[in-house]
C-alpha cells in the first residue's frame, strides 16, 4: 500500500513538473513573440514616420495582445494609450452591416427586398439621387433591383462616393463588385425610415442610438460612439498629413453616418471582431451568411460578404476591412475558423503602407487582399511614391521617377501625379508643386487638368507669364472649362 501511495505521489509530481516546464516554455515562447511584434511595429512606424499607433491581436477568440505606440499629436507629444480614441473611418461599415443583420433577424428589415419599396419615392429623389426617378438617362429599372444585400456586398453598380446627374449605375446590380460607400447612404436612409425617423424629425443622432442599443451595449463596446463627444478632447488623436505635419485639429463628426463616423479603441473593436468570429448576436444562418461570399472580386479567392471583404486560403477564411479618412488609417483582419485576428489604428496618412507586413507577422502568410483594387494603392503607390516625394524630397523622387521610366514610360498615373502635386500646393510648397506638375504635363500632354494645375503653381510663385501660357494650353485641350476662361481674363486684366 505504501509503495502504491509513493508511486501516486511520484506520478502527480511528474505531471506538475511537466506542466510547469510546458508553462515556462509557453511563457518564454510568448515573450519572444511579443518582442518580435513590438520590434517589428517600431521599425515599420519609423520607416513611415507614423506618429501614433494602437494595435490589438486576437488568438483563439480572445484578445491576446494590446499595445500602443507613439503620440497622439507630434506637437503636444501626448502619448497614445490603450484608451486613446481613433476615428475608425470605413471600419464603421462592418458594424453598420451587423446592425442591419440584427434588424433583419428581428424581422424589421428584409435584406432581399428592393430598397425602393422601403423608401418613399420623394425621399429617394430629394435625399439620395438628387433628381426625378423619371429623368432621362437614369436607369430606373436597374435602380429598382438594389437590395440591402447588394449594398452590403458592394454590388449595386452605384458610384464610389458622390452622385452624378443623372445618377450613374455602371452595371446590373448583383453581377459585379464595385466598392461604393455612397450606396451605404441609401441603406442608412431605409434603416432610419423603418425606425420612424422622418425628414422633419432627423437630428443626426439616431444612428448612434441604434448602434448603442444593438451593437455597443450588447458587445461591451463602452468606449465607442458614432458621434464626437466632449470627453474625446483629452483622448483622441489628431491626423498627420503626407508631410507628417498637423494643424492639431480633431475630426469631429456631429452627425452619425453608416460609412465612416465611428470613434473607438482597439480593444472595443477587437470585441466586435470576436463577436463576428463566434456568430454572437445573430441567428446562425445570418451569421454564416455574413461571412459567405456574395460577389467575386478580380483577385483569386477574394470575395465580398455582407459588410466585409473575404479571402479564402488553404488554412482559413479571412474577413477584413480597411479604413481611410485621409490622415487617419486603420485595418482589421480576422479568421472564422482559427478565430485569430488583428486590428490597428493610426493617425497618419501612411498608416496602411505596412498593413501587409503586420498581417504576415500575425498570420504567417502573404494575403492577396493587399493586391485588390483599393488596398494595392496603400501598399503600392502610396508606399512607393507618396512617401518618397513628400518625406524624402521632390529631388529624390524625381531622380527615382526618371530611373523607373526605363521600364515604364509613366510610372505614376495621371490622377495620382496631379493629386500629389495638389498636396504640395495645399502646403504652399509652390516650387516643388511646379516640378511635379511639369512632370505631369510632360507625361500626359493631353491632360487639360495637368496644365491648369501647372498654371496655378506658376501663379503662386509669381510667374504670371508662365501661368497665362499654361492656362491657355489647358484651354486649347478643353475649351469648355469656364473656370480657366475666367482665370485667364483675370490674369490678363491684372
Amino acid at each position: 500500500m505504501k509503495t502504491l501511495i509513493v508511486l501516486i505521489y511520484v506520478f502527480i509530481f511528474s505531471v506538475i513538473n511537466s506542466f510547469s516546464q510546458v508553462t515556462q516554455y509557453e511563457k518564454s515562447d510568448r515573450a519572444k513573440w511579443i518582442t518580435s511584434v513590438d520590434s517589428g511595429i517600431v521599425k515599420m512606424m519609423k520607416n513611415f514616420s507614423i506618429p501614433g499607433l494602437s494595435i490589438a491581436i486576437i488568438k483563439d477568440g480572445r484578445i491576446n495582445y494590446t499595445k500602443s505606440f507613439g503620440v497622439r499629436n507630434i506637437n503636444t507629444i501626448e502619448p497614445v494609450t490603450d484608451n486613446t480614441i481613433f476615428n475608425a473611418a470605413s471600419l464603421t461599415k462592418p458594424l453598420f452591416a451587423y446592425l442591419v443583420l440584427k434588424l433583419h433577424d428581428e424581422g424589421k428589415i428584409d435584406i432581399d427586398i428592393p430598397l425602393y419599396k422601403i423608401i418613399p419615392k420623394e425621399i429617394i429623389e430629394k435625399v439620395f439621387i438628387g433628381h426625378s426617378m423619371e429623368k432621362e438617362g437614369f436607369k430606373v429599372d436597374e435602380f429598382k433591383k438594389i437590395t440591402p444585400r447588394l449594398v452590403l456586398c458592394h454590388s449595386t453598380g452605384l458610384p464610389m462616393y458622390q452622385a452624378t446627374d443623372p445618377l450613374e449605375i455602371s452595371f446590373t446590380p448583383g453581377t459585379q463588385f464595385r466598392y461604393s460607400p455612397f450606396s451605404y447612404e441609401l441603406l442608412e436612409i431605409a434603416v432610419l425610415g423603418l425606425m420612424g425617423v422622418t425628414l422633419d424629425t432627423f437630428t443626426g443622432t439616431e444612428l448612434n442610438d441604434l448602434m448603442k442599443k444593438y451593437v455597443f451595449e450588447p458587445l461591451g463596446m463602452n468606449e465607442s460612439s458614432m458621434l464626437w463627444e466632449d470627453k474625446f478632447e483629452k483622448l483622441a488623436v489628431v491626423g498627420h498629413n503626407l508631410f507628417n505635419t498637423t494643424l492639431g485639429e480633431f475630426l469631429k463628426n456631429k452627425k452619425a453616418n453608416s460609412t465612416a463616423s465611428l470613434y473607438t479603441t482597439t480593444k472595443d473593436y477587437a470585441r466586435f471582431m470576436i463577436a463576428l468570429m463566434n456568430g454572437e448576436g445573430l441567428k446562425k444562418a445570418t451569421s454564416e451568411d455574413m461571412l459567405k461570399p456574395q460577389v467575386d472580386l478580380t483577385e483569386k479567392n477574394n470575395f465580398w460578404g455582407l459588410g466585409v471583404g473575404l479571402e479564402k486560403s488553404d488554412k482559413d477564411l479571412f474577413f477584413y476591412q480597411w479604413g481611410d479618412y485621409g490622415t487617419h488609417k486603420s485595418l482589421m483582419i480576422g479568421t472564422r475558423k482559427s478565430k485569430d485576428g488583428i486590428v490597428f489604428f493610426t493617425n497618419s496618412y501612411y498608416g496602411l503602407c505596412f498593413g501587409d507586413e503586420i498581417a504576415k507577422i500575425v498570420f504567417g502568410e502573404d494575403l492577396t487582399l493587399f493586391k485588390n483594387g483599393v488596398m494595392k494603392n496603400y501598399t503600392g503607390i502610396i508606399k512607393k511614391w507618396a512617401y518618397l516625394f513628400c518625406m524624402e524630397g521632390v529631388e529624390k523622387g524625381l531622380k527615382f521617377y526618371n530611373s523607373e521610366r526605363q521600364n515604364n514610360p509613366t510610372p505614376i498615373t495621371e490622377i495620382f501625379l496631379i493629386a500629389l502635386g495638389d498636396e504640395f500646393l495645399m502646403e504652399k510648397k509652390y516650387q516643388d508643386a511646379t516640378k511635379i506638375f511639369i512632370l505631369a504635363t510632360n507625361d500626359f500632354p493631353n491632360s487639360a487638368r495637368a496644365f491648369s494645375k501647372l498654371a496655378t503653381a506658376y501663379e503662386n510663385t509669381g510667374n504670371k507669364q508662365l501661368a497665362i501660357k499654361n492656362f491657355e494650353k489647358s484651354l486649347q485641350i478643353n475649351p469648355s472649362n469656364k473656370t480657366v476662361v475666367d482665370k485667364l481674363k483675370q490674369l490678363k486684366k491684372d
